[in-house]
């Protein structure tokens, strides 16, 4: 348990409260403390009785909190010492929203080593399985790190790259995956984590079972089938979509269809599949979104026409045996 909130920490959650600053945690604290206020008594300390505040402990034992009322900052600062009776309480509120997650601290505590790291480049897929059965297939480019102590508390792996895991169920030791900046967690589901450092969304699309995404300790969604979560990077942000015809692990078969792909996107997939690198400085082609679908029986002379068709641009290579084609 986290020591007592001192009153100064209080006065600056409030400013930051009437600011528009506070973070969701720190509005829970202040709507703790002002629901627990009511409105005839907030001015007078007696108030805040032993029944009164057992009853706002319980309330935030709960975590329920009332509908959210935006404090008056006249009241605010009228309810100084009603405020200083319950800082025990505010205390107990903030250790309740901020408590370490239990599987990412465990999750923490045995990345320090890697037991076992599995690996694959450019036009290479392969399909493993790990000490629990559970099986994992690696698209192109992908590195897999199975951590130590793996099934002793969590069945912890780090992925960079793109995989399809079909997870042996095993109620007593989660399986979580941390890819960039996604934790994924599952009992036995089977799914597609995309988590390629050189794209700025991280994807996870659930096929069968359930998965819970989170990030920095903060739940984002729990994912049901055909449901897919895209993490932004740069902005921190995600959006929920709908597949009732999943598409993002095609791969495996050798299709890669590409949706208002971004030229990152469409790189990404060409370098997977033909082990080439297509770079660029054009303004309009980084800007563009692009569809189009790739298949392995296709081969790279006519896929990279398809592009140039698409994008109506040319292609030079610095070298003739250069992996980077520059389109222009």
């Amino acid at each position: 348990m986290p020591e007592a909130m001192e009153f100064k920490d209080l006065q600056k959650l409030i400013q930051k409260y009437q600011n528009g600053t506070a973070t969701p945690a720190e509005r829970f604290i202040v709507d703790v403390w002002y629901q627990s206020l009511d409105e005839e008594e907030a001015e007078s300390p007696d108030a805040i009785t032993p029944e009164f505040i057992s009853e706002t402990e319980q309330r935030i034992l709960s975590q329920t909190v009332l509908a959210t009322k935006k404090p008056i900052i006249k009241r605010l600062f009228r309810s100084w010492a009603a405020a200083a009776a319950l800082l025990p309480l505010l205390a107990l509120s903030y250790y309740l929203w901020f408590k370490p997650d239990p599987i990412t601290t465990a999750f923490d505590k045995v990345q320090r080593q890697i037991a076992k790291t599995y690996q694959t480049g450019p036009m290479e897929q392969k399909t493993i399985l790990l000490a629990d059965s559970t099986i994992v297939q690696l698209n192109a480019n992908t590195k897999l790190q199975v951590l130590d102590g793996y099934e002793q508390e969590i069945r912890g792996v780090i992925l960079t790259g793109e995989a399809f895991f079909d997870v042996k169920k095993d109620p007593h030791h989660p399986f979580v995956i941390r890819g960039g900046e996604l934790d994924v967690r599952v009992l036995g589901t089977s799914f597609n984590v995309q988590a390629y450092p050189g794209l700025k969304n991280t994807n996870v699309m659930v096929h069968s079972g359930k998965v819970q995404v989170s990030s920095k300790d903060k739940v984002l969604s729990e994912l049901s089938p055909n449901k897919e979560l895209r993490f932004d990077r740069n902005a921190g942000t995600y959006r929920l979509m709908d597949n009732a015809t999943p598409v993002s692990d095609s791969w495996i078969s050798g299709v890669v269809i590409l949706d208002r792909a971004t030229f990152q996107e469409l790189s990404q997939t060409f370098y997977n599949m033909y082990g080439r690198q297509l770079i660029t400085k054009d303004k309009g082609l980084l800007k563009d979104r692009y569809n189009i679908t790739f298949r392995k029986s296709i081969q790279l002379n006519d896929m990279l026409e398809q592009i140039l068709r698409l994008t109506e641009k040319n292609y030079t290579k610095k070298r003739e045996d250069s992996i980077q084609i520059v389109l222009y």
